[in-house]
């Protein structure tokens, strides 16, 4: 937690959260190792520069509001952010608005799972480009599975999509 802002905050209940809005990004941990990226960003840069003490790897035990209405995650790479899965589980509106900024370059059946309960989830997609292109700009990647992975996504949990391009 920002100490600063919780004592600008004094009334502030940690233990039983009003906020009804969540953007959580507080891990770098990913695996992919994109020309548009940095080690804060992604824990492979981060491994690749032999810079391990810039992994962002604490994963706050997180107590979310059960009636959230809108949750954003994003990383590094939330299907390889377990806590993220785990705080899922403790929502109970299965309303909420639950959006996910991913490379699409793997799924995990932890956050599958938790993803199926909502009515409404949306995959904003890091898309560059296709084919030798994407590979080429986000290194490790595979056109073929982030395509399979779409299908997948598609089929099991019926999202709304959009595609984030970066521009450099």
């Amino acid at each position: 937690y920002n100490k600063e802002w919780i004592k600008a905050c004094p009334n502030l209940d940690l233990d039983n959260p009003k906020e009804l809005s969540y953007d959580l990004r507080y891990s770098n941990l990913c695996n992919l190792r994109c020309q548009t990226c940095n080690a804060g960003s992604s824990s492979e840069w981060a491994r690749h520069l032999g810079q391990e003490n810039i992994y962002k790897t604490v994963e706050p035990d997180l107590n979310i509001n059960p009636n959230a209405k809108r949750i954003y995650l994003a990383g590094g790479e939330p299907f390889m952010i377990k806590s993220f899965s785990t705080m899922l589980n403790s929502v109970e509106n299965i309303d909420c608005e639950i959006i996910i900024n991913t490379n699409a370059t793997i799924l995990t059946d932890h956050m599958m799972s938790a993803l199926k309960r909502f009515n409404d989830v949306c995959f904003v997609l890091s898309i560059d480009g296709t084919g030798e292109t994407i590979e080429r700009i986000r290194t490790l990647c595979s056109w073929d599975i982030i395509q399979d992975n779409i299908r997948i996504l598609k089929q099991e949990l019926d999202p709304k999509f959009m595609v984030n391009t970066v521009i450099q």
